[in-house]
């Protein structure tokens, strides 16, 4: 029998016997996916559903900081219950579809900004990247992650490409503030309901800009990458107050950043992608004449 069946049924039952909820739980069936949390749909007997969610103490302990910080946001699960040991918790389950690409984006990253990134906090530490890692600056951190995606990309797209979006990180503003940020905020977490986006799961933890944060989300599915797309909804962050140029470079680094993903998880969305990469590159290269001739 799998452990991880005897492990829960061992919790399960320990939550019961210990009167742990104010329901009983009386079905639990295991949810797949690519998380490497083990995670079950739980059935209440109040005809409720809830999602039990478990994985070493310092992955639950960075969910549930970014969970607990932001608890009064509907579009994230709302928790019931913590383990004493810190490793699982249990949240209300959202009805809700994960797809591969974001219907109606525009409207969807508006919600997003509207419910979820506008809230962003500053974050307490003054430490940028993943919790796990932890830099002195937001361009150490992306410098990192640019790096170790060359390894990937350079396969597709040749190395001027590289040292393009480089620049791109070293002119970044060391003054700004790390916030603290889902850090996998993308398709594959995104619960849509009738082509409307209602929740966000299975937080990383990220300290950065909340920009950066929109970008990865515009950028985790191949569709409708346009300029239009994305910068009304940036426009909303009251932390940005950059120029056109600013936001296409934003996105190149996303860009870059998600097709190495693409190339380890859905190589079939490179044509997409690549076919982005050249569009926001004429973007870029539009931006450069404008500001060569002062217009």
């Amino acid at each position: 029998m799998d452990d991880s069946i005897i492990n829960i049924d061992h919790k399960i039952a320990e939550v019961n016997n210990q009167h742990l909820l104010d329901f009983k739980i009386i079905d639990w069936k295991k949810l797949g996916g690519g998380t490497s949390s083990n995670v079950w749909k739980l059935t209440g007997d109040n005809d409720n559903a809830y999602v039990y969610k478990e994985n070493e103490r310092e992955v639950i302990l960075e969910e549930l900081l970014f969970l607990k910080t932001y608890e009064y946001l509907k579009i994230l699960p709302e928790i019931v219950y913590i383990d004493e040991n810190q490793q699982y918790y249990i949240y209300k389950y959202m009805e809700g579809e994960i797809k591969d690409h974001l219907n109606h984006k525009k409207d969807n990253l508006h919600i997003l900004v509207d419910n979820l990134i506008i809230h962003s906090q500053p974050f307490s530490e003054n430490k940028w990247g993943y919790t796990y890692q932890r830099y002195d600056s937001f361009k150490e951190f992306l410098l990192s992650e640019v790096h170790d995606a060359w390894k990937m990309v350079g396969t597709v797209l040749p190395s001027k490409d590289y040292e393009l979006v480089k620049s791109f990180v070293d002119t970044r503003d060391v003054e700004e503030i790390p916030y603290l940020l889902h850090g996998d905020c993308g398709v594959h977490n995104f619960l849509q309901k009738n082509d409307q986006l209602i929740g966000v799961i299975d937080p990383l933890t990220l300290a950065g800009p909340p920009l950066f944060e929109l970008v990865f989300a515009f950028c985790s599915s191949p569709d409708h990458l346009t300029y239009e797309v994305i910068y009304d909804a940036a426009r909303k962050l009251p932390t940005f107050t950059q120029s056109k140029k600013y936001l296409v470079e934003e996105v190149l680094i996303g860009l870059y950043l998600r097709i190495e993903r693409c190339l380890y998880h859905h190589p079939d969305d490179l044509p997409a992608y690549l076919k982005a990469w050249n569009y926001w590159n004429s973007l870029l290269a539009l931006e450069k004449s404008k500001n060569a001739s002062g217009i």
